[in-house]
Parts: structure tokens; C-alpha cells; sequence
């Protein structure tokens, strides 16, 4: 064998070396591209489900305050309606005593002056 194909075949063979490596450099790449891939879904489909039990948690929360809200306002409208009538109730009680104790006292005056005529007598 000659020099130049003894140089020819080492070569050869370090580029079918250089070719193989690169091959299986692509190869592990490309496992890894995949299972880099694989990793970011399941990590979005894991972030989609968060994400969907976070909205639903909210407008679930929602939905509940806006009920509280509604109750609120009913009661706050019935507290005030009550609230309302109690002072009518209270505002006429006044009127009634105030009209009582003129009349008792109308009806005492009366009696104190058929007194004082019956002194006279």
C-alpha cells in the first residue's frame, strides 16, 4: 500500500468517523429537542388546567357574591322598610301621648275648676 492511499483510507475513515458522531449527535439532539417538546406541553397542559380551575374557582366566587350581594339587598330594603315603619309607628305613638295628655290635662283643668265653682257654692 502506498502513502497517499494509506492517507486516502485514514481519511476516509475519519470522516465516516466524523459523519457516524455527527449522526448520532443529531440523533441525541433530536431525542432531546423531543423530549424538550414533550415536557413543554405537558407543562402547558398542566398550566391550562390551573388556569382553568383558577377560572372557574373565580367566577364561582363571583356567582356567590353576587347572591350574597342580592341577599344583602334585600335585607338592606326590608331593614329599611322595617326600619320605616318603626319610626311611623314611633312618630304616631307621639302624636297619640301628646294628644292624651292634653286631653288629660283639658279633663283635670275641668275638674279642678268644678272644684273651685263647687267651693263657692
Amino acid at each position: 500500500m502506498s502513502k497517499t492511499r494509506f492517507l486516502v483510507t485514514i481519511a476516509t475513515t475519519g470522516s465516516a468517523l466524523v459523519v457516524f458522531a455527527s449522526l448520532v449527535s443529531i440523533f441525541s439532539l433530536f431525542n432531546e429537542i423531543n423530549s424538550f417538546y414533550d415536557g413543554i406541553i405537558q407543562e402547558m397542559d398542566d398550566f391550562k388546567e390551573t388556569a382553568n380551575d383558577a377560572w372557574k374557582t373565580i367566577m364561582d366566587t363571583k356567582k356567590k357574591t353576587e347572591a350574597e350581594f342580592q341577599t344583602m339587598s334585600k335585607t338592606r330594603f326590608l331593614v329599611t322598610i322595617a326600619t320605616t315603619g318603626s319610626a311611623l309607628v314611633v312618630f304616631a305613638s307621639l302624636v297619640s301621648i301628646f294628644s292624651l295628655f292634653n286631653e288629660i290635662n283639658s279633663f283635670y283643668d275641668g275638674i279642678i275648676q268644678e272644684m273651685d265653682d263647687f267651693k263657692v257654692l
